[in-house]
């Protein structure tokens, strides 16, 4: 008997259950940057993020998924400086670079400490559920 494979066009999205993601951001500064000096620089960066979230996520349920970073990379776009103009590209890019960052020192320090990933519906194209994974 052959097994044929199937294609799925409507495979689970990561979605990431982010209601706490700001304490996640206070614990990686706290413990998961070099130096004191350098987690002030970095809160400072990802500040943008934190404030873009506490607007738009109450509204998603919390749900964080990768079209929403999308979303908040082009926000940034929009953002001023403390100096009244656009944010510049390098500033831009380093927001982005701090929250991957954070991102990836989680995985590696809160995921293998969970030992899992956690799943959370989602709601599909068809308006039904599929199984979504948090944490990468």
């Amino acid at each position: 008997m052959q097994h044929l494979a199937t294609i799925n066009l409507s495979p689970p999205e990561m979605v990431l259950d982010a209601a706490h993601l700001n304490d996640l951001i206070t614990l990686w500064l706290a413990g998961g940057v070099a130096s004191q000096s350098t987690a002030t620089g970095y809160a400072y960066k990802v500040k943008y993020f934190s404030d873009w979230w506490s607007a738009r996520g109450p509204g998603q349920g919390w749900l964080l998924r990768p079209l929403d970073l999308e979303a908040f990379a082009v926000y940034l776009e929009t953002v001023q400086s403390r100096y009244g103009v656009p944010l510049s590209y390098h500033t831009r890019n380093d927001v982005l670079r701090r929250l991957r960052q954070m991102f990836h020192w989680a995985s590696r320090r809160l995921g293998s400490a969970a030992g899992r990933h956690t799943a959370r519906p989602s709601s599909g194209p068809d308006g039904g559920t599929t199984a979504a994974h948090a944490g990468g």
